[in-house]
This record gives structure tokens, C-alpha cells and sequence, in this order.
């Protein structure tokens, strides 16, 4: 991959910035990380709340901007896996809840995980909180100089 410039660089940070947070995998210790603040990574159980709202049909999936890295599908059993979050409507259901519910009583700094939402999961996934002037396309290295 190359660095991004111009317009498709302006595209992605704004993408960044609508996602509110920003999110990585490292597929050699099966982790996702995602570091935003309370606010904005909150923008993750609305967007579980959305996918939701959508018919139940196994493997139907919405990526989240940019990159399209990060999925959340309709599947038999929930995981967290190399693609993203999965699961019945009612395990998203349950993730989303558990996010409202931990992410207001954290502080800058701090980090918590969702994973334990399932009772296994292949990737592990942290949110990490940050404070309220973080800007998320900051840490995508393809828009840095």
C-alpha cells in the first residue's frame, strides 16, 4: 500500500472523522484496537444498532469507512474475527448494549474489551479511550506526511 495524497487523502480522513474512531487488526496476535473518544467510539454500537435493524440473513455485512477493514456481519455464532464482528442479531444486540453500557464510565487512557461479550472469540478487540480533540485519520499512516 502507498501513502495517500490529494483528494482520495481528503476522502479518507473525512471518513475517519464521520467513523469516529479509528480501528486496526493485527492478525499475528488476533486483536482488533480501536481508539476514539467515549463519544466516538460509541459510534460503534450505533452502528451495530443500524446493521440491526436489517433483516437477519446469514452473511449479509456492512463494512465501516475507510479502508473496509472492519465488518459487521449476520452469522450463525458470534465472534470477533479476522474480518470483524459476527453474530446473530440478538449477539450484536448484546455487544451493542454492553458498549453503551462500559463506555461512559471510562476515563482518558483507559482501555476495555468486548470480546468477552462471547463466550470465545477468535481475535480479541480494546477500545482505547482518548481524549476529546483525537482525531482518528491521525493514526492511519497512509495520510500521514
Amino acid at each position: 500500500m502507498e501513502k495517500l495524497k490529494g483528494k482520495v487523502a481528503e476522502l479518507t480522513r473525512q471518513e475517519w472523522n464521520d467513523l469516529g474512531f479509528y480501528y486496526s487488526s493485527n492478525d499475528d496476535v488476533k486483536r482488533w484496537d480501536l481508539f476514539g473518544t467515549t463519544k466516538g467510539l460509541e459510534r460503534l454500537s450505533e452502528e451495530l444498532g443500524h446493521f440491526t435493524k436489517k433483516d437477519e440473513v446469514y452473511g449479509a455485512h456492512e463494512h465501516l469507512l475507510p479502508h473496509w477493514y472492519l465488518t459487521i456481519e449476520f452469522d450463525e455464532s458470534p465472534d470477533i474475527n479476522k474480518r470483524g464482528i459476527v453474530g446473530r442479531k440478538q449477539d450484536l444486540i448484546i455487544l451493542r448494549d454492553y458498549i453503551v453500557k462500559n463506555i461512559p464510565s471510562l476515563s482518558v487512557d483507559s482501555s476495555f474489551s468486548v470480546h468477552d461479550c462471547f463466550d470465545a472469540t477468535s481475535y480479541e478487540m480494546y477500545f482505547h479511550i482518548q481524549n476529546d480533540d483525537f482525531d482518528p485519520s491521525s493514526m492511519d499512516w497512509q495520510l500521514q506526511s
